[in-house]
């Protein structure tokens, strides 16, 4: 069975991919609120959990304690899911259930002395002698001068229809992310990352090596040149369409590292030789590039596995 501590990490698992993750932190004050509800929904379920499985008091000022915690735990955690929602721009909607919880805690342990104002102002306290780790009864006198109503709340009942609220909150929210994620892979779907990258790239690079010992002449080195930084340009394009490469830092590193070489090995063939850069730095060079492309290839590959799965 699906726990709410199950769904959190589902959800964290959303945000965390490097797309989503690069989009909400364009937002850092939502990404620093759902980041905090996240770890707020998790925490209050512990306590909750706690509470059910050691609820022995030793006082009466211990059951107060309890009580005062449990309500306000119930009450932390309805907002961090309610600020989860909003920091993901999804719509939510508190059902009545909860609402009556959130009334509960505020009329008993919130805010008990006055609720309200004027002639519809209620005053509220707990029957001590009604209190029990597990229930008490609230006494409500009204301003208007009716009769005081007597209310009898057992709060396990109310953890389990809490449970189950959130539960289908929670629900609603990772489908939302589930369907927003399969709609951009539905996007891309028929756009295969590693067919930039052709078979005959690592044929070409070899031949750069002829060029290097002068075994082709250095027109042709020149040309495979453009042709890497071609194909290097498609990839951080369709990277850029999907959202992805300022996202993923180990495709701006490899970037930044093949810059250099590629301009150093389009010098050596089209000018003059600098007497400091000899063909050994040359080969250097286009090993090192060799090498940073199937890297590039490999996170290519892997991109590409991950838009053919359901999320």
């Amino acid at each position: 069975m699906t726990t709410i501590l199950d769904q959190i990490e589902i959800i964290r698992d959303f945000i965390n991919s490097p797309r989503k993750q690069h989009i909400l932190l364009s937002q850092i004050a939502d990404w620093n609120k759902l980041c905090s509800s996240l770890d707020a929904v998790e925490d209050t379920e512990m306590a909750i959990e706690s509470y059910l499985k050691n609820v022995k008091p030793k006082s009466v000022g211990e059951t107060y304690l309890i009580i005062y915690g449990i309500l306000q735990v119930l009450y932390v955690q309805q907002d961090a899911v309610k600020h989860i929602a909003e920091s993901l721009a999804i719509q939510y909607t508190r059902d009545s259930l909860l609402t009556e919880i959130r009334e509960i805690r505020n009329d008993s342990i919130g805010h008990p002395t006055k609720r309200g104002s004027g002639k519809g102002s209620k005053f509220n306290n707990i029957i001590r002698h009604t209190m029990s780790p597990t229930s008490f009864q609230l006494m409500t006198y009204y301003a208007n001068g009716v009769q005081p109503q007597f209310t009898d709340f057992n709060i396990p009942t109310r953890i389990q229809i809490q449970r189950q609220k959130l539960d289908q909150l929670l629900s609603t929210l990772i489908q939302a992310l589930r369907e927003e994620e399969m709609k951009h892979r539905e996007e891309f779907q028929n756009e295969k990352l590693t067919d930039i990258f052709p078979h005959t790239l690592d044929y070409y690079c070899g031949k750069i090596y002829e060029s290097i010992r002068g075994n082709m002449p250095n027109t042709f080195g020149s040309g495979i040149v453009d042709l890497i930084n071609k194909h290097l340009a498609e990839f951080k394009n369709a990277l850029d369409r999907r959202g992805l490469f300022q996202a993923l830092g180990s495709v701006k590193y490899l970037f930044d590292e093949l810059s250099y070489p590629l301009v150093k090995l389009k010098t050596y063939f089209t000018v003059a030789h600098d007497p400091a850069f000899v063909d050994k730095d040359a080969l250097i060079f286009i090993f090192f590039i060799r090498e940073h492309l199937k890297e590039l290839r490999d996170i290519a590959k892997e991109i590409d596995a991950e838009s053919a799965t359901m999320p």
